[in-house]
């Protein structure tokens, strides 16, 4: 049976154990010779080698010990020990975990690590444990060439971490889809000549304090969210407001502006992209990487060693304008569509009605509209939602 020897032999005639001496470890008992010619309690030389083994991860409990400097770097270990994190699976909870815990506690004075992680496991697309004999494994290498290593972490990465879940291609899919609109969004800002912003700019738009506000509240929900290793949490938020906010949204508010060659829009646009790249770095490194060298938005080796994105600053009563007039820009776009006029066809009039509440200039809301749904004459006035569509 493999596993690790165990460094003792017994007397057979009175059952006494014989360590190994510590500076000639490691030994195989069953090969090597005792470290005494008797038996110091019987002084029988009757002396036999234990052939009961460990398991492996006796050996592997080492690891914390090991890579933090314990037997050769004193300086790196009092920096390095305790680590942060432990990430192992909860099947190796009894072996791997408690031995580590128990090796260091005996060995350094204190558990190796500060916190664990406990991953599950991915099942085959049937819902039962992969295995090639039974013909259901998912073979990563394959799957990353064919779809993309960053499409297979972002299925991975939106499972709840520590929980068994089924493989399923629909998530890979969502992750290329996902990779092709972050490509084409920054494709298309990089047409607009737009540069990275470090710092949040200043900006009088209510829009452009809307998504300042909706990049503000999706990274305190992402930070939170990785702080307490919820990936998937974190990774939703993130794509959510990328997906909807940015793109469904405020691009296409930032279309006709750029054409114009807005400058508020542009440092924006800079700012929101600018944190997209770092936030999405850790669940997709492999685009972010090539978007940032394809781009050159900065002078680090890597993407990876980016500073964190600066908080964003805006002004709570424009943000608040700004959220309504996204509303009615979404309620007349939906309203368009359901017309059967598609959205990039002009129209010669649109009539609107809709809950002007905190909007402060509606000739500006109608400019918008206008500009973005390619209405050339819009009336906007209170009252209940309805629009009128003249062709």
């Amino acid at each position: 049976l493999f596993g690790t020897p165990l460094p003792f032999w017994v007397c057979k005639d009175c059952g006494s154990l014989i360590p190994a001496r510590r500076e000639d470890l490691p030994v195989d008992p069953r090969k090597n010779a005792p470290p005494v010619n008797k038996c110091p309690v019987c002084g029988s030389t009757n002396l036999v080698g234990v052939e009961d083994v460990a398991d492996g991860w006796v050996d592997s409990s080492i690891t914390p010990l090991f890579v933090t400097g314990f037997f050769d770097n004193n300086s790196l270990f009092k920096r390095a020990y305790p680590v942060d994190v432990r990430q192992q699976g909860y099947e190796i909870i009894r072996t791997w975990f408690w031995y580590s815990a128990y090796r260091g506690i005996v060995l350094a004075g204190k558990a190796p690590f500060k916190s664990v992680l406990i991953n599950g496991m991915i099942l085959a697309p049937d819902g039962r444990p992969m295995s090639k004999s039974r013909g259901n494994a998912i073979n990563a290498i394959q799957t990353a060439k064919e779809q993309g290593a960053d499409s297979l972490r972002y299925a991975l990465l939106s499972l709840t971490v520590g929980a068994d879940f089924p493989f399923h291609w629909e998530a890979v899919k969502r992750g290329k889809a996902l990779l092709q609109k972050l490509w084409s969004a920054f494709r298309l800002i990089s047409t607009w000549s737009v540069e990275p912003v470090q710092n949040s700019p200043p900006s009088n738009s209510p829009i452009d304090n809307w998504i300042m506000k909706r990049l503000s509240e999706t990274e305190k929900t992402y930070s939170e969210a990785m702080d307490d290793y919820r990936f998937n949490d974190a990774l939703d938020s993130l794509v959510q407001f990328f997906w909807h906010d940015v793109c469904d949204n405020y691009l296409e508010i930032a279309k006709p502006r750029m054409s114009s060659g807005d400058k508020e829009c542009a440092f924006v646009l800079g700012f929101t992209f600018n944190s997209l790249l770092r936030l999405f770095s850790p669940f997709l490194p492999h685009i972010t990487e090539e978007i940032y060298q394809d781009l050159k938005w900065g002078d680090k080796l890597t993407v990876h060693a980016l500073e964190w994105p600066k908080e964003p600053v805006f002004r709570e009563d424009l943000a608040s304008e700004g959220a309504k007039e996204v509303q009615i820009i979404a309620e007349v776009r939906s309203a368009k569509a359901a017309k059967g006029l598609p959205l990039g066809q002009w129209v010669e009039r649109a009539e609107i009605s809709a809950d002007l509440t905190g909007i402060s200039s509606v000739p500006n809301l109608e400019r918008m509209i206008g500009d973005v749904l390619r209405i050339k004459s819009v009336t906007v006035q209170q009252g209940s939602f309805s629009a009128t569509f003249k062709p």
